[in-house]
């Protein structure tokens, strides 16, 4: 498991900043002024899960925005489940998928204004999926071409 050493090296050094400088991430401990982001969760989730929805559909699924990409994961579920969900690929594809609805739970559980916050953060964040979906992409394509199943 060698291809650990970079993502856990990253969250090491990323700690290490925030000790050095102080800084506090808001998804542990209090959150912000309202409490917890899962007490939040729970006391908005009513208000906020549809909001946050459209706003998943409308930044994945417009195809004039790079994050277009995002729909393939979905794309070849469908069409290649049993390679997207081969033992070759069922880490991948779990962490893609994963990655975008924690992702998006996180808004419902944010402490910040729900508007201000998919504006700031939204499409940048989900920008950052996209390199290792276009790979992941591309190696279900492989199969497929290759007759994998």
């Amino acid at each position: 498991a060698c291809w650990l050493a970079l993502p856990v090296g990253i969250a090491a050094c990323q700690n290490a900043w925030n000790r050095w400088f102080d800084l506090h991430n808001d998804l542990f401990g209090q959150g912000g002024p309202q409490g917890s982001v899962l007490q939040l969760f729970v006391a908005q989730f009513r208000d906020r899960a549809l909001p946050v929805l459209d706003a998943a559909t409308r930044a994945i699924f417009d195809p004039r925005r790079l994050h277009f990409v995002l729909a393939l994961p979905l794309l070849l579920l469908i069409l290649a489940p049993r390679i997207a969900l081969s033992r070759r690929h069922f880490v991948p594809t779990c962490a893609i998928a994963g990655a975008l609805v924690v992702l998006h739970l996180i808004y419902v559980g944010s402490y910040l204004l729900l508007e201000f916050h998919l504006a700031t953060s939204q499409r940048r964040v989900l920008f950052q999926l996209v390199p290792v979906t276009l790979v992941w992409a591309a190696a279900i394509t492989r199969d497929l071409r290759e007759g994998r199943a």
